[in-house]
């Protein structure tokens, strides 16, 4: 899986025609949930790999599915999201924004609840916050929002490319995958 994530820097966690992780641990395209693949175990055991060796972020990045970004391609993620552009911020509701204002304030992820997971959703589908899935104690799962200056600090992310040139970057990521016009989230000029 290391190798697919290496040839661009970014690869889907699953994706029946893009490159993605579980095709590469399948050793091919998987149909329908991975979760009912025979190599499932396998699947779930490499990506959680991923995430505790801190190789990869995850966003809703390529045709809004939760994507994996190598550690090059970080400071690009983190540039955009971190930006505030229309593109984010027009048309987001008032629970939407005050949830990303108590992320902004916050120095801990915040936790999503019933009350907060739709505005949560909006948040992380404008890439304007990152979101990790968290055990709680109650054995029950939960997304956990950071703003993108946390987790640069918390990663080290300290050279950035601008907005725009992250959007470059991460479009020219992807460029032969189909058309980043189509597949990212952000307008193209």
């Amino acid at each position: 899986m290391l190798a697919a994530l290496d040839v661009s820097g970014v690869l889907m966690q699953h994706d029946r025609v893009l490159p993605s992780a579980t095709a590469a641990v399948a050793g091919g395209p998987v149909a329908g949930s991975w979760w009912s693949h025979p190599l499932a175990h396998e699947i779930f055991g490499a990506l959680n790999d991923l995430d505790d060796e801190g190789l990869v972020l995850r966003a809703r990045l390529v045709a809004g599915k939760q994507t994996l970004v190598g550690r090059a391609r970080w400071p690009a993620l983190v540039a955009i999201g971190g930006e505030r552009a229309a593109w984010q911020l027009d048309g987001v509701e008032p629970a939407a924004v005050a949830l990303l204002d108590a992320v902004e304030a916050s120095s801990a992820p915040v936790v999503l609840d019933g009350g907060t997971r739709a505005a949560g959703k909006v948040l992380e589908s404008r890439l304007l916050v990152h979101v990790d899935e968290v055990h709680l104690p109650t054995g029950r799962h939960a997304k956990a929002l950071q703003s993108w200056s946390h987790l640069a600090a918390e990663r080290g992310i300290t050279a950035r490319p601008g907005p725009a040139d992250g959007r470059r970057s991460l479009a020219a990521a992807i460029g032969t995958w189909g058309d980043p016009a189509r597949l990212l989230p952000w307008p193209t000029s």
